[in-house]
């Protein structure tokens, strides 16, 4: 073989195995990057734990009690609307349509809302809160909505005129469920990051 082909064939073959080479370390930082992002993932996180107090509004002779750990030691089968038991809500168009009527904007505000509140709390108190965290305050509050209507609904108990008005029923019900799902994200967030605010605050005042 020629002198000059095999000069070129050793220069390939040099290029390539530089190539390699940086593929190799690509590889490497790679599976470290992967071993990082699964340490992270096995980070243990408590349960979002929320404790509403009870609510009571102002115009009803009656209270409006609602918590969203509980159900006031009823299970939903047990849970009664006017009378009528959860399979007789779902049969009965007016009241799915109210459930429906108060869960979407609620549900509205949860989504779009609730993380911005969440940002400016993190940003105030200079601690970090990421997306996915964000998403797991957000679906275990969501998971809890619909029970939660209707403990509210149930607990409706007066005859007074104005209380038998539907637009009344579901603009109580829809602020004061927003209302309480944001002292809640506060609270949990108050209780969950109390140390890191604690020493971030410390750190910026020395």
């Amino acid at each position: 073989m020629h002198p000059f082909y095999i000069q070129q064939l050793f220069h390939e073959l040099k290029a390539q195995s530089e190539k390699l080479g940086q593929m190799e370390q690509l590889l490497q930082q790679l599976r470290k990057d992967v071993d990082g992002l699964m340490s992270k993932s096995q980070t243990h996180i408590e349960r979002v734990d929320y404790h509403f107090d009870l609510l009571k509004i102002e115009k009803l002779e009656g209270t409006l009690n609602i918590g969203m750990n509980s159900n006031d030691g009823k299970n939903l089968e047990d849970i009664t609307v006017n009378g009528q038991s959860m399979e007789q809500i779902q049969k009965n168009p007016d009241q799915s349509e109210m459930i429906r009527s108060i869960e979407q904007p609620v549900l509205s505000y949860l989504q779009d809302e609730i993380p911005e509140l969440i940002r400016v709390m993190a940003r105030e108190r200079k601690i970090q809160i990421d997306s996915p965290y964000t998403h797991m305050i957000i679906d275990d509050v969501r998971r809890q909505i619909n029970d939660r209507i209707l403990i509210y609904l149930e607990k409706i108990q007066t005859d007074e005129e104005e209380i038998r008005n539907k637009d009344y029923i579901r603009t109580t019900v829809i602020e004061h469920m927003k209302r309480d799902i944001e002292i809640a994200v506060k609270q949990h967030i108050e209780r969950s990051f109390s140390g890191k605010w604690d020493v971030n605050e410390t750190e910026r005042r020395e």
